[in-house]
């Protein structure tokens, strides 16, 4: 990937926002919706940014799948 943003001149904020555009607009491997981040695929909106960078969110390996796969889950209150 970052072969192709270096032949597209791409900056590396740049990247960062075509990947995050590109991951809204549902364009995942196989159709898959794993890291959407969205209610509504398709869209371009800044869901993406918004819930991978939340605060509220505390991320930890997917109990259901022995790969790398994430799971983002609320944190409780305080």
């Amino acid at each position: 990937m970052l072969d192709r943003a270096n032949m597209l001149n791409l900056t590396a904020p740049e990247l960062t926002v075509l990947i995050g555009g590109m991951r809204a607009l549902g364009t995942g491997y196989k159709g898959s919706a794993h890291g959407a981040f969205t209610d509504r695929p398709g869209v371009l909106t800044t869901d993406f940014f918004v819930n991978l960078l939340d605060m509220r969110t505390q991320w930890s390996t997917s109990p259901r799948t022995r790969t790398s796969t994430m799971a983002g889950t609320g944190r409780p209150a305080r």
